[in-house]
């Protein structure tokens, strides 16, 4: 089951398809993030995912809350691009054990978000 460490109490848990909410943009596959709530301290961190791995987690969590918008809104932008600018000089960290390497996903039909698009707006979502 896929897991994270708590910025505040430094607890590890699990991700909790009831609890978390995941949050899928269309055209901004790099703001895709899980919004995660420790079970221990209450507090909730936004966690960004690649976009490989974020399909992986809707995968294996069964997420009873995904939204799903077209366009990251600026300040998700901005978090995210936040978050890169001190990695780039670092090496990249090898993945956590527990995660999925990218290498080993099945690759995705190209039009499989579209159709995914266009289920959520036959059943009245917003776009």
């Amino acid at each position: 089951m896929p897991h994270d460490n708590c910025d505040q109490c430094q607890e590890d848990y699990d991700f909790d398809g009831e609890r978390d909410i995941a949050v899928l943009y269309l055209r901004d596959a790099d703001c895709n993030h899980i919004e995660a709530h420790c079970p221990f301290c209450q507090s909730t961190a936004r966690i960004y995912v690649e976009p490989e791995i974020f399909i992986s987690l809707l995968g294996q969590v069964s997420f009873r809350t995904v939204r799903m918008y077209s366009d990251a809104p600026d300040d998700i932008k901005a978090g995210r691009r936040s978050l890169e600018a001190p990695q780039k000089d670092e090496p990249k960290a090898l993945p956590p054990s527990g995660w999925v390497r990218t290498e080993d996903l099945p690759q995705i039909p190209r039009n499989w978000l579209t159709n995914l698009w266009d289920t959520f707006r036959e059943f009245g979502g917003e776009s």
